[in-house]
């Protein structure tokens, strides 16, 4: 089966999913892609688990089928994010 295809996309100012975990993003779930490696500003890459929190600039390295990709970057860039993991982060 394998990873699929495998893509970079870099978190602008203004996305969405700044400010958000991966566990909020539920990405795989919703889109089929995989977060597979986070670049950030300062150099380090990180092995993203679930509480892995997106800042803008990081650099994303995604991995899935082609539509996913694509199913992927739309969720990151324009979507709004689903509020379930958010309300559920607030009643903690």
């Amino acid at each position: 089966a394998g990873l699929g295809e495998v893509g970079a996309l870099r978190l602008s100012p203004s996305s969405p999913a700044g400010g958000h975990t991966l566990a909020e993003l539920d990405l795989r779930a919703r889109t089929g892609a995989s977060v597979i490696a986070i670049t950030r500003a300062e150099g380090g890459v990180v092995a993203p688990t679930g509480r892995e929190v997106l800042r803008a600039e990081d650099v994303l390295a995604l991995a899935g089928t082609s539509a996913a990709l694509v199913a992927a970057r739309l969720a990151l860039t324009a979507a709004p994010i689903p509020r379930k993991g958010r309300d559920r982060a607030a009643r903690r």
